[in-house]
């Protein structure tokens, strides 16, 4: 197993945790928001739709319009972890 290919699955490990601790910061602290998300749960959802809703939740960056401290960490590390996995798989196949 190269570097690369090391690097990017613990980015993508890390992008799963982040989610999971945002996911359960939105359902916790901010309930007026998670309905809204469809209330999607860590590795199931109901409808499809719920998993689009908190896709654009997430890339769009909207949870730092919450005002939550915690939330925003957990988001932005989410959301760095991301794009360190998608630029190495990137990298990967163009190298």
């Amino acid at each position: 197993m190269n570097d690369i290919a090391a690097i990017s699955g613990v980015s993508i490990l890390l992008a799963v945790v982040f989610y999971s601790g945002s996911m359960a910061r939105l359902r916790r602290k901010h309930r007026a928001e998670f309905p809204d998300l469809g209330g999607p749960s860590e590795f199931h959802d109901d409808t499809q739709m719920s998993s689009w809703l908190m896709a654009d939740y997430m890339f769009r960056c909207r949870f730092m319009l919450q005002g939550d401290p915690v939330l925003t960490l957990l988001g932005t590390l989410w959301y760095l972890s991301m794009l360190l996995a998608i630029g190495l798989m990137v990298w990967e196949m163009v190298r």
